[in-house]
């Protein structure tokens, strides 16, 4: 569309929004209509030239403020006199959320600020310049095979290079850079997977290497079983006496008194209710605000059109939804290699987003424009998601209000208590384990769920609680992520996705269902865009006319087919763990094909209950075909017979194959549930190293990690 055309649309609306706003008005005088207009006039004007050049003022203002910050870590250190800096690299935002409880707690015990960041929003190549009488301190989660997080890759691959630091202070005469840095560790993951706490383990032997002092235990989480008492555990018995020792500091406070009436509620954010017209830029769900970068990553996503199709549309019966989604990339920076994933942004349903307002008194002001900001000064990040908003766009977009509370939530929520009975309720949970174990946890409740039994159904019992405190009690809400289930070679410019829809009964005498956020949200707008009736107690705010999604992609740094295509694969995905080998195998039929390439020997195990669940049926047979005749798929039904056959069973039976195969250089691939399946298959190995490569079973379990530390045994798993 050409400028003028351009001009002349907007004009256009202009005009008739003006009519609109005067047409209650069209019996006052023609000199009141005159007035009004004159007045709106300077109103727009006014927004157009003060508000927008306001908004653009701060905005840059920012950004050379966090270009500084990147700079100067040591030199904000010193002139603040701060003695604390907090590092986080986290993938879902929870070793985000315990470095912002560091701080809190940090700011409460000895009424001190400090400095809290992730991993890549510093150079930290200044982290051998940090003041000598400071500390610091470093949350980080694992991802992967023990791998470090997205935003924290570039300070690992920094800590392995030589002369990468400042030079500030030189090290001692072992050349250790680090010497003078002393720090406190915890590091989060998930006891299911192949490598426990690899990237805290990682950090920690780094760190060491180049001079640096840890304070205390190295602390470790456990998503498997209780991260949370693994936290607080650790916060009690190492990190907080390990700094009141290390910086001659005195507590003028424990902790928060949450037996006190009148206790002191700090946050990490104050929250400011603005008038719509001074707003200026207003985001109702954008993951970001940089609205004119073409650069598209985890900071910035993309709002790609999606075409979402259901892959099992002759078995309506089935009351789980498989779903193929097909995303456009097309002119964007957004490249995919064949096994990487790709993040989906969710949305919380509409009857949360209301259940949360009214647990909280916010229902009659969902529309109401807030402010966000820091209430530490020189924070890098000064609002955990783009203001101003709406509260109704808060609660739907951008916060986790579905996250299961924590011990120390419940403690805090007591200080709101409308009665003796709700604050009794509330500190028999926060203070019994067992029992916030088994009614909590378990249960999968969220914190609207518990103060609504805490409540004894009073609908204004917790109107009191701040939002700013809400804010830090739910978090930002998280990407989900999926294994891209389609070949770059094959189609560069689209990334193809698998997924099923999540329901069920947190505990087998639970008359509750759980409906799984992102998987429900997906299949709603499939249902939006193919006219379905929805059949669920679930709805989400779902647009008519479009469907985009805001994605990016995150690179599998191992998950990856060897370059070298000759080599052969096995490869076990039941359900959607299919996905990835999807990719796979058509990356392989493609460049056969369409390249003249050789391809090796390519099987893949998939599982599923039955024939009804059969993904992709009707493209394994040519694509296999194409492959040739030592390629082929190995099926196992659990429900079609008798005694149930898992993935395993069949990798047993076709055990003398599938050894021929490793001993002649194939790898080996796994995709799917963490918990039971991969290990499963993982000790089916090492009893095929047993019966076929004449091993005991020392020899056969080394003989297992050596193929995974040469990363021809790769393991994309979830819990």
């Amino acid at each position: 569309m050409s400028s003028s055309s351009t001009t002349l649309a907007r004009n256009k609306q202009k005009k008739a929004n003006f009519i609109l706003g005067l047409a209650p008005y069209r019996a006052l005088t023609f000199l009141v209509r005159c007035l009004i207009s004159l007045g709106t006039t300077i109103l727009m004007l006014r927004r157009l030239y003060t508000v927008d050049d306001e908004d653009k003022r701060s905005r840059k203002k920012e950004n050379e403020q966090k270009k500084q910050i990147r700079k100067t870590i040591s030199s904000i250190m010193k002139s603040n006199n701060y003695q604390l800096v907090i590092f986080y690299g986290s993938q879902t935002g929870t070793a985000e959320s315990y470095a912002l409880r560091i701080a809190k707690e940090f700011r409460i015990k000895f009424d001190l600020d400090t400095i809290v960041a992730s991993l890549d929003q510093y150079d930290m190549k200044y982290l051998d310049s940090i003041p000598r009488n400071s500390i610091a301190i470093f949350v980080v989660a694992s991802y992967g095979e023990g791998e470090p997080t997205d935003s924290a890759v570039t300070f690992y691959d920094l800590l392995g290079k030589k002369n990468s630091f400042s030079k500030d202070i030189v090290g001692d005469e072992d050349n250790k850079p680090l010497t003078h840095l002393r720090y406190c560790l915890f590091g989060l993951g998930n006891s299911c997977y192949p490598v426990y706490n690899g990237s805290s383990k990682t950090l920690d032997k780094k760190l060491a290497q180049l001079g640096a002092c840890r304070l205390g235990e190295r602390g470790e989480g456990d998503d498997n079983s209780s991260m949370e008492e693994d936290f607080v555990l650790w916060s009690d018995q190492d990190l907080w006496p390990q700094l009141e020792k290390a910086l001659n500091l005195k507590q003028i406070s424990t902790t928060l008194d949450y037996d006190n009436d009148n206790a002191k509620v700090l946050t990490t954010y104050t929250v400011t209710e603005i008038q719509k017209s001074i707003a200026g830029k207003i985001y109702h769900g954008e993951q970001s605000s940089q609205s004119n970068s073409s650069e598209y990553n985890s900071s910035n996503p993309y709002y790609a059109p999606v075409h979402i199709s259901n892959l099992l549309v002759d078995d309506a019966s089935n009351e789980r939804h498989y779903m193929h989604l097909d995303i456009d990339l097309d002119g964007t920076n957004l490249n995919y290699k064949t096994g990487d994933h790709i993040a989906i942004f969710p949305m919380n349903t509409e009857e949360m987003v209301l259940k949360t307002a009214q647990m909280f008194g916010i229902t009659e002001k969902l529309d109401t424009i807030i402010q966000i900001s820091s209430t530490v000064e020189n924070a890098f990040k000064n609002s955990p998601f783009p203001t101003p908003t709406s509260y109704a766009s808060a609660l739907r977009h951008y916060l986790n209000i579905t996250k299961i509370p924590s011990r120390q939530d419940l403690k805090s929520m007591k200080v709101f208590a409308p009665s003796a009975y709700s604050r009794s309720f509330l500190d028999g949970l926060a203070n019994d384990v067992i029992r916030y174990k088994a009614i909590v946890v378990d249960a999968h409740l969220t914190l609207v769920d518990v103060l609504d039994m805490a409540s004894s159904n009073n609908p204004k019992s917790f109107h009191t609680v701040p939002f700013a405190l809400l804010i830090d009690f739910f978090g930002r809400l998280q990407p989900r992520f999926y294994s891209i289930s389609s070949s770059n070679s094959e189609n560069p410019s689209s990334a193809s996705a698998t997924c099923v829809t999540l329901q069920y009964q947190p505990t087998i005498k639970s008359q509750r269902i759980v409906y799984g956020l992102n998987t429900n949200y997906l299949w709603s707008m499939h249902e939006q865009s193919e006219k379905i009736k929805n059949t669920l107690p679930i709805h989400y705010l779902v647009s008519k006319e479009e469907t985009r999604l805001p994605i990016y992609i995150r690179q599998a740094n191992n998950f990856k087919i060897p370059p070298n295509m000759s080599i052969p694969l096995i490869m076990v995905g039941p359900g959607t763990g299919v996905a990835p080998f999807r990719g796979f195998v058509r990356e392989r039929a493609f460049l056969k094909q369409e390249k003249n390439v050789d391809v090796g020997t390519t099987i893949l195990f998939f599982g599923c209950r039955s024939q009804q669940d059969y993904l992709y049926k009707e493209e394994w047979p040519a694509l296999f075909n194409t492959l040739g005749k030592d390629s082929k798929i190995i099926t196992a039904f659990s429900r079609e017979t008798d005694s149930k056959v898992y993935v395993q069973h069949q990798i047993k039976c076709h055990g003398q194959e599938v050894w021929k195969l490793l001993s002649n250089g194939a790898h080996f691939y796994v995709c799917g549930d963490a918990n039971k399946m991969a290990r499963d298959v993982y000790r089916c190995i090492v009893d095929l190293a047993i019966e076929y490569g004449s091993m005991n079973e020392h020899d056969a379990t080394n003989y297992v990690a050596n193929l995974k530390k040469q990363n021809r045994y790769q393991e994309d798993v979830w819990t």
